[in-house]
């Protein structure tokens, strides 16, 4: 997707790294790659992207995304 330069495919990636990264409890991993999603729907206009991506952390923690508390 990044070789490609298609911005929705490498934010859908990130988003499914992320997600087995929760699934496996890798938090500090998912706090990375979560981010990284949001910032690219955000780049590209697609609120309902973030959103979903925001309640797939709150699925499995209870703190937001945005936050940097350990």
């Amino acid at each position: 997707a990044q070789n490609n330069e298609d911005r929705y495919l490498e934010a859908y990636g990130w988003r499914a790294l992320g997600h087995v990264l929760l699934v496996r409890g890798q938090w500090a991993e998912a706090r990375a790659a979560l981010p990284r999603t949001m910032e690219i729907f955000q780049s590209m206009e697609l609120p309902q992207e973030v959103e979903r991506t925001e309640a797939l952390w709150r699925k499995y923690q209870a703190r937001p995304l945005t936050d940097t508390a350990p």
